[in-house]
């Protein structure tokens, strides 16, 4: 059967704990979130200031919706930008003080957008990362021979104690990317 090595990774990722699933959430984004129907801790959250919520917040997105509408309907270089956008970006550009600013929708759109338009064939992207950035950032790296090399630091099953962990792509290095 030609597609039978799907069974076999699949069965593969289970036995190393590897698998995923999504959980469902009721209710809002907090510190305290209902998952599967049981009361938790939200620990792996986005909502680092507790925002999501915040009464004020929710009001500007309804005025943003009623006036801008839900989407941009293409992309930025298709369809055009938002002038709302590029004035955020343009206060947000002179606020950090930088030349200019490029906002994207989020963290692993940010690691594609970046590392593709920095990083070439042969380049090396060299970062200290957790596994959710890690593969989002091996993504990026422009194919083919770009090292990717992430070090991370996780609990290994037979020790308490962290342990390093070097994930390294193809070799053709001249120069390196660090973040």
């Amino acid at each position: 059967m030609p597609l039978s090595w799907i069974s076999e990774e699949l069965a593969a990722i289970e036995r190393r704990s590897l698998k995923r699933s999504l959980r469902i959430v009721d209710g809002t984004q907090g510190a305290r979130i209902t998952v599967e129907g049981k009361p938790s801790l939200n620990f792996s959250s986005n909502n680092y200031l507790g925002l999501a919520c915040h009464a004020q917040v929710i009001k500007a997105a309804a005025e943003a919706l009623q006036r801008w509408g839900a989407g941009a309907a293409s992309s930025r270089l298709i369809g055009g930008s938002l002038r709302v956008h590029q004035d955020l970006e343009a206060s947000l550009a002179v606020f950090m003080r930088k030349q200019a600013c490029l906002l994207f929708p989020s963290g692993y759109m940010a690691n594609l957008g970046v590392v593709a338009s920095l990083a070439g064939a042969g380049d090396a992207v060299i970062l200290t990362v957790c596994a959710t950035l890690r593969s989002s950032m091996r993504r990026a790296c422009p194919a083919p021979a770009s090292w990717f090399i992430a070090i991370t630091t996780r609990k290994t099953p037979s020790a308490r104690s962290s342990a390093p962990c070097l994930t390294a792509g193809s070799c053709s290095s001249r120069r390196a990317f660090f973040r």
